[in-house]
């Protein structure tokens, strides 16, 4: 499969099938890789504990990744607009909530303004389209 083809197949994904998808890359770059929060639970689990799913937390992170000591919090958004400064703040959270070295925000779409100064202020890492292009065609080239 091409990488315009699998970059299609991202556009449709669920939020869960995102995150997979982030893991998969983070794994063949050798890195443990841990899923935390709230979307571990599929959409029929959630209607059953109704609500006390208001509860449930993520602090932040959805993935933290982990090789040679180095933590990152990783945050994955896959939607239809540019992501906010919201969710860049919410894994500035992540990244004192875990113990992190790193936090890092990757998108299938692109960031608003005050989201990037935000994450440029905090050093918080940011993927957009482009990088997560570049990121799948390296994994691509690592299992060819």
């Amino acid at each position: 499969m091409d990488t315009d083809t699998l970059l299609q197949k991202v556009d449709v994904m669920t939020g869960e099938q995102f995150e997979r998808f982030v893991c998969w890359l983070f794994q063949e770059r050798n890195y443990k890789v841990q899923r935390v929060g709230t979307t571990l639970y599929c959409n029929r689990q959630r209607r059953i504990i109704g609500r006390f799913y208001q509860t449930l937390r993520d602090f932040g992170a959805d993935i933290i990744a982990e090789k040679e000591g180095e933590r990152i919090a990783v945050q994955t958004k896959r939607c239809r607009r540019p992501v906010g400064k919201k969710d860049v703040k919410q894994a500035f959270f992540a990244l004192k909530h875990y113990g992190c070295h790193k936090a890092l925000v990757i998108s299938n779409n692109g960031y608003t303004q005050s989201a990037l100064r935000y994450a440029s202020r905090k050093r918080i890492a940011l993927w957009n389209r482009e990088l997560l292009i570049s990121a799948v065609r390296e994994n691509m080239a690592i299992l060819s």
